[in-house]
């Protein structure tokens, strides 16, 4: 809860000109925006710094992380939206590992729970700050949110995130009471893990 405070509290100083999210017909900053604002991004600058030292364009592979995780949602979505397992075989090796995790995650809590998809890319808004959840789950008459990052490592920020979620839900009336999970999705091979 300290911190969806502090992120309520640094709201009112980001820049929101480019803002989709809108409550009451006022436009709110996203929430990833404020988080960044307020998290330290140090570790960040000395990668791409030890990218520079090797003559390699970072923003390259930013762009790349980007576009493989942007793939992996897009199907994630179509699975949500009518169970379809299709991939594009055209679609970079790391995205299509990413996706055949999740559907090895899916199919394993499916297996022995009974298991609803009640929210899936829904954009999320409160008075002050907006997002868009992944997914919202009930596994078990439980409901989790779901977060999926197809990113190396997870950090602070993504905790955050999910809080800041969990939040807007519940100032929506939804009651979190199975909680939160960050699911890493490896891009080398078939697996995931649960944060």
């Amino acid at each position: 809860m300290k911190q969806i405070v502090r992120l309520i509290n640094n709201a009112q100083a980001i820049d929101i000109t480019d803002s989709i999210y809108k409550y009451n017909g006022i436009s709110v900053p996203r929430v990833t925006h404020i988080i960044n604002k307020c998290t330290s991004n140090e570790s960040l600058i000395n990668w791409a710094n030890s990218m520079g030292f090797k003559h390699i364009n970072c923003n390259d592979i930013r762009d790349k992380a980007a576009m493989i995780g942007s793939i992996c949602h897009e199907n994630i979505d179509m699975f949500s939206n009518n169970n379809s397992h299709q991939i594009n075989d055209d679609a970079p090796k790391q995205s299509i590992y990413a996706y055949n995790s999740f559907l090895n995650w899916f199919n394993q809590i499916s297996t022995n729970n009974i298991v609803k998809i009640l929210m899936h890319e829904k954009p999320l808004v409160c008075k002050w700050f907006g997002g868009t959840i992944d997914a919202l789950y009930e596994i078990n008459g439980k409901k989790w949110i779901v977060d999926y990052k197809t990113s190396n490592s997870v950090r602070m920020n993504y905790l955050l995130q999910v809080a800041a979620y969990r939040y807007m839900l519940e100032q929506m009336g939804i009651n979190i009471d199975g909680g939160t999970i960050i699911l890493k999705l490896s891009k080398t091979n078939i697996g995931w893990e649960e944060y």
